[in-house]
């Protein structure tokens, strides 16, 4: 079928979002045979920089024989002027804006769709210009994009508060949260990466639908305020919101055996507290030493995946130029020796 309408796909090339976006396509290709599905990647300039899960996740799709068409983009010199990954992010995609649009002009079939990673969205505005209907994928929980999607109203409205001038922040599909416990990146609103977290906020508007790596059972409130919009951005509806999550790559695992899986099979049902925090997700010393403390505290039994300074992750932290602060020194032996009984660990 020559004209068999295609559908283009442009990720993050970064293991939560890569693998996830991946997924849904191939959940979306099991609807029938009657479009093409194709991958526009931005890889990294040398094979050893890149993320060495996503390299192994596409080369296993090479193996399944996946009927999906991957389209290296011509390499563009990254930036090298910006305050945090958000920002790195978003001057990433729009240097390559140019190669998509080549990309989608030069397809031998009609593009039907664009769906578009939410920290690239900014290529959105070249799907609208060769009225390509474009749909945002959310790889997050859709409790963040609703904190995304009301802040940045509030930066429509002038709001001229600091975060650090508010004692509780409120918003809606979220429990109040005093404003000592946001990311640091939101004390900030001059940074690039708050003003580009915001502009990738304000682009979803301009996308035919949202789909979110959630569902309506584990973030009701959530993706309820996301639904009804108003409620967000007052005024302006966001586009449709649709729940689809969690889209995982579940492989058949070697570790079925593992020390933490027999523990947790020995628990008792809904009592254990999962603490994990994507593959980039790190913390220093004095925040690390607080979630101990919280764990300990609580009295409840968890699990924790504590993830080490891998060579990839310091290459990551060194890109976006933040401090990795070793964590070994904090695992002190009368920690684990008091809540032995209540929770293991898992190195990642």
């Amino acid at each position: 079928m020559a004209n068999k309408p295609c559908v283009y796909f442009f990720p993050v090339y970064a293991a939560g979002h890569l693998i996830a976006m991946i997924e849904f396509a191939k959940r979306l290709s099991t609807f029938g045979n009657s479009f093409s599905i194709h991958f526009l990647l931005i890889l990294p300039d040398k094979p050893n920089q890149g993320s060495p899960l996503c390299s192994s996740y596409l080369q296993s799709l090479e193996a399944q024989n996946t009927p999906f068409q991957f389209h290296p983009l011509p390499f563009v010199e990254p930036p090298t002027s910006f305050d945090g990954v958000e920002e790195f992010l978003s001057l990433r995609a729009r240097s390559y804006m140019p190669h998509v649009k080549a990309e989608l002009l030069a397809s031998p079939s009609p593009v039907s769709a664009l769906v578009v990673d939410f920290f690239a969205n900014n290529v959105i505005d070249a799907a609208n210009e060769l009225n390509i209907p474009s749909y945002v994928y959310y790889t997050s929980p859709a409790t963040s994009l609703a904190l995304f999607s009301h802040l940045s109203n509030q930066e429509r409205e002038n709001d001229p508060k600091d975060f650090s001038e508010v004692e509780e922040i409120c918003v809606p599909g979220l429990v109040p949260l005093p404003s000592t416990c946001w990311p640091d990146i939101f004390w900030n609103r001059k940074s690039g990466s708050y003003k580009s977290i915001m502009n990738f906020a304000r682009l979803c508007s301009k996308a035919k639908a949202i789909v979110v790596n959630s569902n309506i059972y584990l973030e009701k409130e959530a993706v309820e305020a996301l639904s009804e919009g108003t409620q967000l951005v007052p005024g302006q509806k966001l586009p449709d919101i649709y729940p689809i999550g969690p889209v995982l790559s579940l492989r058949e695992s070697k570790s079925k055996d593992h020390e933490c899986l027999k523990w947790l099979d020995r628990q008792p049902m809904k009592s254990v507290v999962f603490l994990y925090f994507g593959s980039k997700g790190a913390f220093d010393v004095s925040q690390n030493k607080e979630i101990a403390r919280a764990l300990e505290q609580s009295g409840h039994r968890f699990l924790w995946a504590v993830r080490t300074a891998s060579k990839d992750l310091l290459r990551y932290y060194e890109l976006i130029k933040i401090n990795w602060y070793s964590f070994g020194p904090i695992l002190l032996f009368n920690f684990w020796a008091r809540v032995s009984l209540r929770g293991p660990s898992t190195s990642s």
